[in-house]
């Protein structure tokens, strides 16, 4: 097949460029011939998707029409876009060729994008995205406070919404996002429920034990942004040790705007390390030495690649029950899940004591979260994608929709 894929960066700007960089060689290896076409090359510090001779198409320095003429000439039998494409880029697009549109995010479903109220607390939205948006959207802080960025962005994803409708597919990673959708009026035949890649599919692990002695490590990775939850992880490994009776040590893994607030909050107590971005190396040097990996989003997040990227390694969850986070982690068998309703930070020291209260437990949820990551190796990602991509092209894709 010919495949142009459609990104926002060429850089590796966060999850969905890490995703492409291994998704793009992959479909040259397996023999299809790929396009890639971005909307810009920006950061200049970060490193590109692609390092190889891929043909590609920079909408910015060709201009719009030329890099359409570029797709048109190219004649995909499918395009697949990524991220933050623009809507009206994205309608000229989809006329050229069957197109599906990889959810990454609430993409056309949310005014600030994080499906999130934020008063009186931080918790998980299911409201379906409309007019009632705009009277709700202060007093229960769903983003910003300036009213003509509120009115810009519902613009935006009212437009985005409505081009997503015109899709072939839409391709999402978790059943809540297939829901999502659905509530938002796409068509269920249109959605389409894929396996997202985690972990390499050749990856040898073996279950793990705890430690007879010495502190015990838990590792968070991600950017650290309020609702991504590090202040409440901070408090509740503060309460673990007490509850375990046992040294605790607190690894965090990443930047973001709230890093300095973390940091002034585990001025307070010893056992916790800052390390700031991490390399492929680094971070596994840190799972390797991890006894629990703890994922204490506040949003309901579209999937959460890092929890079963830890589980492949053997180690044991601790999550709020949110968002697509119950399509990897089932409570008591590869983890334990906190309640979100709303979240606290006793509810998630409870979960983690409990995947940490023995070594009899913690092997078994060990064994679980190696058996549970076996769902979202590598190989059968791209296998399920490259299935649906012929059937899009070849105009038969019935069979496959909403999660088949």
């Amino acid at each position: 097949m010919k495949i142009t894929v459609v990104n926002f960066s060429r850089r590796k700007i966060g999850g969905v460029e890490q995703h492409l960089s291994l998704m793009l060689p992959e479909l040259e290896r397996r023999g299809h011939s790929v396009q890639f076409v971005y909307m810009n090359d920006r950061p200049a510090d970060r490193l590109p998707i692609l390092a190889d001779s891929t043909p590609d198409v920079d909408v910015e320095r060709l201009g719009r029409r030329a890099a359409i003429d570029r797709v048109r000439r190219f004649e995909p039998d499918i395009i697949n876009v990524h991220g933050d494409v623009d809507a009206a880029f994205q309608a000229a697009l989809i006329t050229l060729a069957p197109s599906a549109y990889s959810v990454h995010n609430y993409y056309g479903t949310c005014i600030s994008g994080l499906k999130t109220t934020q008063f009186p607390v931080i918790q998980a939205c299911t409201r379906r995205f409309g007019p009632a948006c705009l009277v709700r959207y202060f007093p229960q802080r769903c983003g910003g406070l300036n009213p003509a960025t509120m009115l810009r962005r519902y613009a935006t994803e009212r437009n985005r919404l409505a081009v997503l409708s015109r899709y072939n597919a839409v391709i999402t990673h978790s059943r809540w996002m297939q829901d999502e959708y659905m509530r938002h009026g796409l068509a269920p035949e249109r959605i389409f429920g894929l396996p997202y890649e985690a972990a390499a599919s050749d990856q040898i692990s073996i279950p793990r034990h705890l430690p007879a002695a010495g502190p015990l490590n838990i590792l968070f990775a991600g950017r650290m942004e309020r609702i991504k939850g590090g202040s409440v992880l901070i408090d509740s490994v503060r309460r673990l040790e007490r509850v375990l009776r046992r040294r605790v040590h607190l690894h965090l893994a990443g930047e973001g705007p709230r890093r300095e607030d973390w940091e002034n909050s585990a001025r307070k107590q010893a056992g916790i390390t800052f390390h700031g971005w991490c390399g492929a190396v680094e971070m596994e040097q840190l799972f390797a030495s991890a006894h629990l990996f703890a994922f204490p989003s506040l949003w309901p997040e579209p999937f959460g690649k890092t929890g079963p990227e830890a589980m492949a390694r053997g180690i044991p969850v601790a999550a709020f029950a949110t968002g697509g986070v119950s399509d990897w982690l089932d409570s008591g068998v590869n983890g334990f899940a906190a309640p979100a309703d709303p979240p606290t930070s006793r509810g998630l020291c409870d979960a983690m004591a409990q995947c940490l209260e023995n070594d009899h437990v913690y092997h078994r949820l060990s064994q679980g979260a190696l058996a549970g990551s076996s769902r979202f190796a590598f190989d059968a990602h791209m296998d399920a994608l490259l299935e649906l991509f012929a059937r899009l092209a070849s105009g038969s894709s019935a069979s496959l929709a909403s999660g088949a």
